[in-house]
């Protein structure tokens, strides 16, 4: 959902629940969206705080948190020159900031996002994901300088063996991921020759044999 802009705090809508919240997040693709839940929840937690209401200020910092990575993680589609990838189908991305124009800086200006808040979002966005989980989740919810403090340590922080490959292999994953599930297994048997059938076959049992050590290498 996202907040009404002239709706006053004290009765803007809240979500359903924090776990819809979440959901909601996880799903956003436009960065003016994404600020737009941050910028509310901002408000939110300062009315909670006054009000000394310690549940609704918890929830509104974490959904903020939130709001703010999804920023980050968004941004980061944007290359430095170019603009962001274009998409597989050649749909556009942001509202008025189609993919494959503008800049992170060009998209984070769009979006209405300052300087300080495009910075911020960046460095969230970089914590890992199990650093950042407990962060938020725990009994004292950061604030998003908190946040932001910590994405820069991860940032400055040496990287670990392997590092550029696993991103890589993340982003192949990801790719391949997104395939099958727009494309029905029946379909690509029925498109394969015999002859490619047989090598697809073999490859895929590498790939699949490949995988599960790496699963089970992970769950040690």
């Amino acid at each position: 959902m996202v907040f009404l802009p002239d709706t006053p705090v004290k009765t803007a809508p809240l979500p359903d629940t924090y776990v819809a919240a979440r959901a909601a997040l996880a799903e956003c693709t436009k960065v003016d969206e994404c600020k737009d839940w941050a910028d509310r929840m901002e408000a939110m937690a300062s009315y909670a705080r006054q009000a000394a209401d310690e549940d609704l200020f918890k929830m509104a910092r974490r959904i903020q948190g939130r709001a703010v990575k999804r920023c980050g993680e968004l941004l980061k589609e944007y290359q430095s020159k170019g603009g962001r990838p274009p998409s597989k189908n050649g749909k556009g991305g942001e509202t008025g900031t189609p993919r494959g124009t503008g800049s992170q800086k060009q998209a984070a200006k769009s979006a209405g996002m300052s300087k300080k808040q495009e910075v911020r979002a960046r460095r969230v966005a970089v914590i890992p994901d199990d650093q950042f989980e407990e962060m938020i989740e725990s009994d004292d919810p950061p604030s998003v300088t908190a946040l932001a403090e910590a994405g820069k340590k991860a940032l400055t922080s040496p990287k670990p063996e392997g590092f550029k490959e696993a991103t890589s292999f993340i982003g192949a994953l990801r790719e391949l991921d997104e395939f099958c599930n727009d494309h029905r297994p029946e379909l690509i048997a029925s498109g394969l020759r015999d002859r490619e059938k047989i090598v697809a076959v073999g490859r895929i049992r590498d790939v699949t044999s490949w995988l599960g050590d790496l699963v089970s290498i992970m769950e040690e």
